[in-house]
């Protein structure tokens, strides 16, 4: 899947999942290295993961596998580009900055969904 084609395969709009998607960004520990960004997808029903298998997302121009933190919090780091630095991965879908693809297979058929998700800044969830 790739090129404009592959947004045919996406779903937009869709109801599927309740949850709150968000992002923290940490900046980098010195001047040469990378910022990260840990997507955090918190659900508000577990029920609604039954049957389904929860694969990764596609974020800023690059995919990360989702990894569970508990029966409702998944998370994934994306390492993000230096200023004015390119990236040569190359994403099946054409996302705005503010969108989340979430990758997922429900009766063994990999189905993709587009989602919103917001920036939320580091020091409002970290505990003090």
């Amino acid at each position: 899947m790739t090129g404009c084609n592959s947004n045919k395969f996406l779903l937009k709009n869709t109801s599927r999942f309740t949850f709150e998607a968000f992002y923290k960004v940490t900046p980098a520990a010195i001047r040469e290295g990378n910022s990260f960004a840990l997507v955090t997808l918190e659900f508000a029903n577990p029920d609604e993961l039954r049957d389904i298998e929860l694969l990764g997302i596609y974020f800023k121009e690059k995919y990360a596998v989702l990894k569970v933190k508990d029966s409702v919090n998944y998370q994934a780091s994306i390492i993000l580009p230096k200023d004015g630095e390119r990236t040569d991965e190359k994403i099946p879908f054409e996302i705005q900055s503010n969108e989340i693809v979430i990758s997922f297979k429900k009766s063994g058929k990999q189905q993709y969904e587009l989602y919103k998700i917001k920036q939320k800044n580091y020091f409002e969830t970290t505990p003090r």
